[in-house]
């Protein structure tokens, strides 16, 4: 296979852009913080947001933090959003709302859910621009990094082992840790992952090793060495560099917490770390509700959601469907 061959600055497995490749380039982000609470209390009940940045793109909505569980005051809750998609440039999602009694040392005291919205140019595209494009081997498939473009790079790749019960940070040297996006694998089916958005941390149940790669929009580039391809703005901003690997398309998925697992299409499923539901909860029967703290497993291409009791309460039903937003693995390692 033909195409242009990428060897980031930091080592490692390099990557090829074949005419199958789908770069997927930042528009912008969303979130929902304070001013939204009093909606959390109608579950299912679908919001929309017109996203102006993704008109004439295939827009693409992946949460970077899907839930939170807080305290406020000497109060204690869950809130989180599902069903998220973009339906042209339009985000839709639903709230999931849930009273909790016993609060967690590792709660946030606030916190904002926020969703990254990513594009590729629609083939009839209007926006005056220039740069690098190519057409691929899907039927109006196109993709293109332009003078426009604000691409988001991959820059931490790493397998790192923890031990169970532990925590993982990541490095505070990282160009834009407050906007970065997590996604990880462990190798240990029987370890459950979760992660801690606020406090960018990683957590494992068991002795696994984990593959982590963290992606970040927005970072200023200066190229590190002499060789490569560099695309510049009108202006000499320096907008692509081949010294970072590029964050490629993946796929959107969903699973409903007491159904178990979900397939991916790829043999090395990388998840996006969300938050996804830790402390979560569910009704169990008409009276008794059992919170968990739940965590991601992984067996070869199957993703599960792990569940551990915390306490039982008393409170309405949601349902929850976790989302998830999967990379191909075997791209980065």
């Amino acid at each position: 296979m033909y195409g242009l061959d990428i060897f980031p600055v930091e080592g490692g497995k390099p990557y090829r852009l074949t005419r199958d490749t789908q770069i997927l380039c930042y528009l912008t982000s969303y979130q929902i913080g304070p001013e939204d609470w009093p909606h959390y209390r109608q579950p299912k009940k679908t919001r929309s947001k017109v996203i102006h940045e993704a008109m004439e793109y295939e827009a693409f909505a992946i949460p970077r933090v899907a839930s939170v569980y807080m305290a406020v005051n000497d109060y204690a809750y869950f809130q989180g959003i599902t069903h998220i998609r973009m339906e042209g440039p339009v985000l839709r999602y639903e709230y999931v709302y849930d009273n909790v009694q016993v609060q967690d040392p590792q709660m946030a005291k606030r916190a904002n859910m926020v969703v990254d919205i990513y594009g590729i140019p629609l083939p009839d595209s209007t926006k005056p621009t220039y740069g690098v494009e190519w057409y691929g081997a899907f039927q109006g498939f196109r993709s293109a990094i332009t003078r426009n473009t604000q691409m988001t790079y991959c820059v931490f790749r790493q397998k790192i082992h923890l031990e169970g019960g532990r925590y993982w940070s990541l490095p505070t040297t990282l160009p834009h840790l407050d906007k970065c996006v997590v996604f990880y694998h462990a190798t240990n089916p029987q370890a459950e992952v979760s992660y801690l958005a606020h406090k960018k941390q990683l957590y494992s149940s068991a002795q696994t090793d984990i593959y982590v790669c963290v992606f970040v929009s927005g970072m200023v580039l200066t190229p590190k060495r002499r060789w490569g391809l560099s695309l510049y703005s009108e202006d000499g901003t320096l907008v692509f560099n081949t010294d970072y690997l590029p964050f490629t398309r993946g796929k959107s998925m969903e699973l409903l917490l007491r159904e178990g697992s979900v397939e991916t299409p790829y043999s090395l499923p990388l998840v996006c770390a969300t938050s996804q539901f830790v402390n979560a909860s569910y009704q169990d029967d008409p009276i008794d509700w059992a919170k968990r703290n739940t965590g991601i497993r992984f067996r070869g291409k199957q993703i599960f959601v792990s569940e551990r009791i915390r306490d039982a309460h008393r409170q309405h039903h949601v349902e929850q469907r976790i989302p998830f937003y999967v990379l191909n693995g075997s791209h980065y390692f």
